[in-house]
């Protein structure tokens, strides 16, 4: 007995990549931004609340092993932006 059947079709538009949104206009009442923008915007706020987050827990946080996730995080926030080191031919 075969529980699990696949959908011959797929709703349109759910699994469309043939799409380029690449310049794709958000609409929202009289607002009207790029999305590329607001994707842009809305990842490093997030990435500044969670560095500011990680540097008060360092600041407020007595004991050092409790520190440490803490200094994890700003290592990875670090990695992400800071380029790896590259050799020009």
């Amino acid at each position: 007995m075969d529980i699990i059947t696949e959908h011959p079709d797929p709703p349109s538009g759910i699994l469309d990549e043939s799409d380029d949104d690449s310049g794709a206009v958000w609409r929202s009442g009289c607002l009207e931004c790029d999305k590329d923008f607001v994707v842009f915007i809305a990842t490093y706020v997030m990435i500044a609340m969670v560095t500011v987050f990680c540097f008060y827990q360092l600041i407020h946080l007595p004991n050092c092993s409790d520190q440490s996730s803490y200094l994890g995080v700003l290592g990875l926030i670090l990695g992400i932006f800071v380029p790896s080191p590259s050799m020009k031919k």
